[in-house]
């Protein structure tokens, strides 16, 4: 897909591995001037525990496209995708481990080119433990009468 320019035919039957002939038709996918915008610049604006917000801009393109963000942890072979739309340039990915190095890739992908890929490394902040003390009964004491208890 990447690169291919001129016409993509595309079958269209019950079972592409083995179509029948007769259900089998043969669609053409105009590609020419079908290229997605480059993006230019990619990074985490907001970094929590368990969350990133990525940002990102890019050119202005004519043609229909989304964005498509993979992440996952350093060192880490399983990654989650997202697909955004094209009017968005921004995006929100949650459960997180804190404390943790994730990679972050994102491109703009047309239905026959895909843009070139920007990276980034990011990692969470530590989880932070907050202790609240309440006290039940409170006395004022004026200082006299504090120095005569």
């Amino acid at each position: 897909m990447k690169g291919h320019k001129g016409r993509l035919n595309v079958a269209i039957g019950k079972d592409v591995t083995q179509a029948d002939a007769s259900l089998q038709k043969s669609t053409k996918i105009s590609c020419s001037n079908a290229h997605p915008p480059t993006v230019h610049s990619f990074e985490a604006v907001d970094v929590g525990d368990s969350y990133v917000v990525l940002q990102w801009t890019a050119d202005h393109a004519d043609v229909h496209f989304v964005y498509e963000i993979t992440s996952r942890r350093v060192g880490d072979l399983s990654e989650r995708q997202l697909i955004v739309p094209h009017t968005q340039s921004t995006a929100l990915i949650r459960q997180l481990k804190s404390n943790t190095n994730y990679t972050a890739s994102l491109f703009a992908m047309s239905k026959c080119y895909r843009a070139k890929t920007m990276h980034l490394i990011f990692q969470t902040q530590p989880t932070r433990t907050y202790f609240l003390f309440t006290f039940h009964h409170i006395r004022v004491f004026s200082n006299d009468a504090f120095m005569n208890l």
